[in-house]
C-alpha cells in the first residue's frame, strides 16, 4: 500500500511540475517572438522559430523513448505490450498532428482582409469589411475575429509579429470592434 500511495505521489508531483514547466517555457516562448514576415505589402503571420523548435524536439526526443518503453523497456509484460502499441499510436498521431498544426498554421494580413490557413480548418478569407464580431477569449488566449459568413479566425499568442498584427487590426476594424478585443489582446501580449 505504501508504493502505491508513493507511485501515486509522484505520479501527481510530476505532473503538476511538468505542467508548471510547460507553462513557464511557453511564456518564455511567447516573450521570446520574433520579427514581422512581409510579403508582397502583406504580413504574413507564422509560428515563431523557438515555438518550432520545442515541436520538433519534442517530437524527436519523446518518439524513441516512446519505443523503448513501450517495446524495449525490462518491465514490459504482454499485456503491457498489447495495450502500450495502442497508446504509443494515438501519442504518434498527437505528436504528428502538434508538428502539422506548428508547421502549416499560417495567417496573411493584407489591406483587403485575413487569411488563416489550418490544418484543422482549410484555408478562410475573412474581407475586414465582413467582419462582425471580435472576442478575446482569456481561456486560450485567442483574438477570434468572425465574419458574417465564415467561421471564425483565431490568432494565438504564439505567433511571430504580433504587434505589428494589432496596429494594422486596429488600422482596418472599426473601433467598435476592436477597442474591447483587441485592447485585452494587446494588453495580454504585453505582459
Amino acid at each position: 500500500m505504501l508504493l502505491a500511495v508513493n507511485d501515486l505521489n509522484i505520479g501527481l508531483l510530476s505532473g503538476v511540475l511538468g505542467g508548471l514547466l510547460a507553462a513557464a517555457g511557453l511564456q518564455f516562448v511567447r516573450h521570446a517572438g520574433g520579427p514581422a514576415r512581409w510579403l508582397d505589402g502583406a504580413l504574413v503571420l507564422t509560428r515563431t522559430r523557438l515555438y518550432k523548435g520545442i515541436s520538433v524536439s519534442i517530437t524527436i526526443l519523446f518518439m524513441p523513448l516512446a519505443v523503448w518503453a513501450v517495446f524495449a523497456a525490462p518491465w514490459v509484460s504482454a499485456t503491457d505490450r498489447r495495450y502500450g502499441q495502442a497508446l504509443f499510436a494515438l501519442v504518434a498521431l498527437l505528436a504528428l498532428m502538434m508538428v502539422a498544426s506548428t508547421f502549416y498554421r499560417r495567417i496573411v494580413v493584407s489591406d483587403k482582409g485575413i487569411t488563416s490557413r489550418s490544418p484543422w480548418t482549410g484555408t478562410r478569407f475573412v474581407a475586414w469589411s465582413d467582419i462582425k464580431d471580435v472576442r478575446y477569449v482569456p481561456i486560450f488566449q485567442w483574438l477570434c475575429l468572425h465574419g458574417s459568413s465564415t467561421g471564425p479566425v483565431r490568432i494565438d499568442l504564439m505567433f511571430a509579429g504580433l504587434p505589428d498584427f494589432i496596429d494594422v487590426a486596429s488600422q482596418h476594424l472599426s473601433p467598435r470592434l476592436s477597442e474591447g478585443a483587441v485592447a485585452a489582446f494587446r494588453a495580454r501580449f504585453s505582459r
